[in-house]
């Protein structure tokens, strides 16, 4: 079920949604969308969808349930308006139906205060950089200019690197 409902969302939504804009794409815009860049399109999405959500199968064949509500009990968990750091020791859960198997079995609350430092990442601009060269290369391949794709990707590629290796601070 749970391979299912992925293959559903992404081939009956997001595939959908990119066949409606090949379709009417040149409509709106008076401009046929390049042939060759479509069907490699259509060809990474459709093996990327199946690497991606195949595997799915088997995780359900080995038990795991559709829906896993004791995820719902991480939710309470932690105090609102919640801390920045989301959760300082992650929760138990100390079996799969918490719910029936513990007689009068509720959530206990986490510290409102981590019991150590909690590292969060500071203000970086790189994420904005990124988001700058993702949007040069869509521009760049939607006017078929192959030295515009090329740069909006040399920046997205540099920011990326950038981001992942900028220091901690303390």
């Amino acid at each position: 079920m749970v391979a299912h409902f992925h293959y559903v969302l992404v081939g009956g939504s997001v595939m959908g949604l990119f066949a409606g804009i090949y379709y009417w794409w040149p409509k709106i815009f008076g401009g046929m969308l390049s042939e060759a860049i479509g069907k490699w399109h259509f060809w990474l999405t459709i093996i990327g969808a199946n690497l991606a959500f195949f595997p799915m199968h088997f995780i359900g064949l080995l038990g795991m349930p559709r829906r896993v509500y004791t995820y719902a009990t991480l939710e309470w968990a932690i105090p609102s308006p919640p801390p920045a750091y989301n959760f300082s020791v992650t929760p138990k859960v100390m079996s799969r139906l918490p719910l029936w198997s513990e007689k009068g079995y509720e959530p206990k609350p986490l510290p409102a205060t981590p019991p150590e430092a909690v590292h969060l990442p500071g203000g970086s601009f790189w994420p904005l950089v990124s988001a700058i060269g993702i949007v040069t290369m869509a521009s760049g391949a939607v006017l078929h200019s192959l030295w515009v794709a090329l740069a909006g990707a040399a920046v997205l590629v540099v920011s990326i690197y950038a981001w992942a290796f900028e220091p901690f601070e303390v």
